[in-house]
């Protein structure tokens, strides 16, 4: 079982019961929806997929939990979450009062508004921003001209990109994040590519910073740097993540999935599987058990 890419038009279609009458879907590269139309109806939780997209969410009423990589967020209103194109990513829970904005772009887009490193950071690192109430409100309210702009007969590219970028820089102003050297931030980005690859095959850091031209020390050193924990940790990460889709396969034993993933011992395994995710393999399993009953 594989992490799957998804489409926002898949992703409705999956997982909301139903979506408002005159609902529709738009076709700009950049499309915004209200979360008090497709929120409150959104089954969860959704399974482990890899948007094929970039997303902002700007909360404004209402809390929702949702896993970014292994990291869960808990969003509450007056804050916005980010994740780039690519990310993994998963919807817990959210309550039914939900409301504000959903953004996501196209990838094109992506390459084109994301030209300051800053930018890039935020979505690598610090996607969940908490904002005062003026910034707040600044924000709702340019992703309101947002909505309405692609909303037009003949909706403007140059305008609401411009918005897009608005929305983008203001929501970095008040994340306060510390630029990072960019070498170091490069580096960490590449490795991550690259661990997302490989991190099933090989989790020996030396792999690695060969791959890179790097040294271990050095690479080591970007990564502390840039996300705060060892090669070690994102690699193991990524294991864990793709082990609780593996899980999800009854046919397959515990030892089994440890064993793909290349865990010499299916008793370390589990013990690295509940000191990152609270739980069991175990457990985690009857979970899911427990979800298909609907008990």
């Amino acid at each position: 079982m594989t992490i799957e890419n998804i489409t926002f038009r898949e992703y409705t279609k999956l997982f909301n019961k139903e979506l408002p009458e005159g609902f529709s879907y738009l076709n700009t590269p950049v499309q915004s929806y209200r979360l008090n139309q497709i929120g409150p109806t959104t089954l969860t939780p959704t399974p482990l997929l890899k948007a094929n997209f970039s997303f902002i969410v700007h909360l404004t009423a209402g809390t929702f939990e949702q896993q970014v990589g292994l990291e869960i967020k808990r969003v509450k209103a007056g804050s916005c979450l980010v994740a780039g194109f690519g990310q993994i990513t998963s919807l817990i829970t959210k309550s039914k009062d939900v409301d504000g904005f959903f953004i996501f772009f196209e990838n094109s887009i992506f390459n084109e508004v994301m030209t300051d490193k800053a930018l890039l950071q935020m979505f690598s690192i610090n996607p969940l921003v908490q904002l005062l109430e003026p910034d707040s409100q600044l924000i709702y309210r340019a992703n309101q001209l947002l909505y309405e702009e692609i909303r037009r007969p003949a909706p403007d590219k140059g305008a609401y990109v411009s918005l897009l970028k608005a929305v983008l820089y203001k929501i970095l102003a008040a994340s306060n994040l510390d630029k990072f050297p960019d070498k170091y931030y490069e580096n960490a980005v590449k490795f991550r590519e690259l661990a997302f690859q490989f991190f099933s095959e090989n989790r020996n850091i030396s792999f690695y910073a060969t791959k890179l031209g790097l040294s271990e020390n050095y690479l080591n050193r970007c990564i502390k740097i840039t996300f705060d924990k060892t090669p070690k940790e994102i690699l193991t990460e990524f294991a864990i993540i793709q082990a609780k889709l593996n899980l999800k396969d009854f046919t397959r034993s515990i030892s089994e999935v440890a064993y793909e993933l290349n865990f010499d011992d299916p008793s370390y395994f589990g013990r690295l599987f509940k000191q990152l995710t609270g739980v069991t393999p175990s457990d985690y399993r009857l979970s899911i058990g427990q979800e298909k009953s609907g008990s």
